[in-house]
Formats: C-alpha cells, structure tokens, sequence
C-alpha cells in the first residue's frame, strides 16, 4: 500500500487534474474500480469494528515496578516464614508432642530461677525430653532406656550452673537433667551480656558438675599463708594441655593473686590441677 493521496484539486466540471501525488511522487491518476471501492469501505469497516472493541475492552491493571528501597520491595525480598512441620506419629497415645519452632526462642536467663522457669516449657527443650522418653520413636541416638516410655512428665531438672565467659557478663548455664534421682545429661542454655538465651544443646556422660563445689576450691587454690577467699567458674584453656576453653575455677587469694583451678581426671581426689593466671588464656 501507498502513502494517502493527496488531490491537487479540480476544475468546475469536477475533472481530475492530470496529475495526483503519491507521498511526493507524481503519478497519473487512475479512475476507482467498483471492486477498490467495495474493498475501501470493507476496510473501512474493519478499522471501525477494531475500534469498537477496543474502546470496549477492561482496561489492564498496570502494577508498579517496586524500585529496591520501596517497601513493595523489601516486602517481596524478604523470607517468608517457614511453617513448622506437622509432627510424627506419637508412640504415646495421650501425649501432646511439642513442635519444633521456625526459629530460634529466645527468653531471659540472667538467674538460676529465670532458667529453671522458662526451660521446661522452651519447645526444642521438650522435643529433647521427648527423645530421650521414646514419646515418637524407639531407635533415635537420644533415646534412654533408664526413663520409661512416655514418662517425660518424669523426667527433672537439678539446679542450673553458671560458667562465665570471664571478663564478660555472657556465659552459659549448664543443667542437670534427672530421672527417678539419676543424672541423664547437662542441657545448656546461653546467656547474652543483656541476660538473654535460648537452649543451645546437652552433654551426656557427665555424673558431677561441676567436680568439686566452690567451697573445695578455694582451699585447693589457696596456701595456708594466702587462702583462696572467692572461688568462680569461668571458661579458660588449660596451659599445655587444652586448646579449647573448659570450665574452670578462678580463684582470687587473700593477697588478691589469682589462680585456676581446673578438672584433672588423671590424678585423685580433688582431681584438680592449679595453675597461675599469667600462665591461662581466658575466655571461649
């Protein structure tokens, strides 16, 4: 198809010029046919019904690209909550299991009696208790035929521990966990510098904790000349023997000396072995 033609005009009698314009190329005109008419108006027609029903269509809702400091687009970056999983078939018919969280729950733990009283009821704490009763299934590692099945209402916690990541206010409670007056394990739960924890795991095969009370180490870390006059447990390594932290006693002498006392399994009672400060690291 060409360009639209452009009529120069024509005389009175209404003849056509001899020429027409097409897109500024002069060519003769050509007289219409019957068929390039009836053509004309069926494209006429066409265009028109074209527009009808565009002019009739619902109009698109646009959405708005979100730029990345919108709050449209932190909301679409950020996760969304993993739901907690449905939990297993329970081998205890009557009991409720607890399930598992999406996230970590964290709750004050700045005392003995703030562990005691949140603990029992922190749902990863349960699961755990859950396990070791057999509540879902017989052949988990946790399982401890010393409780009986489903017994977990049975199954008690001792008086938590406080070792202190030493300069610091941070450390970590460790809990007696007892069953019929026997011990099970240590379940340790953290404490922030704000006083702030969560459960964080347990330890096993562990009958005393810690292996001498703070009254014996005083007197192991103490002279007859310059008794030990606090005693505090706390995380230091070890000289020559540990790379990693353990708890240990610190021992502050009448004479304001300080000393560590810490766990020797090798030698007898007190099973302890002494060493000055400048010779231990402290801390994790």
């Amino acid at each position: 198809m060409h360009g639209p033609v452009t009529n120069r005009g024509s005389d009175r009698k209404g003849n056509f010029p001899a020429t027409l314009f097409v897109r500024g190329v002069m060519r003769r005109p050509t007289v219409p046919s019957v068929a390039m008419r009836a053509s004309a108006r069926s494209a006429a027609l066409a265009i028109t019904l074209a527009t009808i029903a565009a002019c009739t269509q619902a109009p698109e809702t646009s959405v708005p690209s979100a730029s990345p400091t919108s709050p449209g687009a932190r909301a679409s970056a950020s996760p969304r909550p993993v739901p907690s999983p449905a939990p297993p078939p329970s081998l205890c018919d009557t009991y409720v299991q607890a399930i598992l969280p999406s996230r970590t729950v964290s709750y004050p733990t700045a005392t003995a009696a703030q562990v005691r009283s949140a603990l029992p009821v922190d749902p990863t704490f349960r699961h755990l208790l859950e396990d070791i009763a057999g509540v879902r299934q017989d052949s988990n590692p946790l399982r401890d035929r010393r409780v009986t099945r489903c017994d977990v209402a049975g199954i008690e916690l001792g008086e938590p521990v406080f070792v202190r990541t030493y300069p610091t206010s941070a450390g970590v409670w460790y809990v007696p966990v007892r069953y019929r007056g026997e011990q099970l394990m240590l379940a340790t739960v953290g404490r922030d510098a704000s006083g702030v924890g969560s459960q964080s795991g347990s330890i096993g095969l562990i009958n005393r904790f810690p292996w001498i009370d703070d009254a014996t180490a005083k007197v192991v870390g103490g002279t007859a000349a310059d008794p030990g006059v606090s005693a505090e447990l706390v995380f230091a390594k070890q000289p020559r023997q540990r790379r990693e932290a353990v708890p240990a006693w610190r021992i502050v002498r009448a004479s304001g000396a300080v000393v560590y006392v810490f766990e020797d399994p090798v030698g007898g009672y007190p099973n302890s072995a002494v060493a000055p400060a400048a010779e231990v690291e402290s801390g994790p």
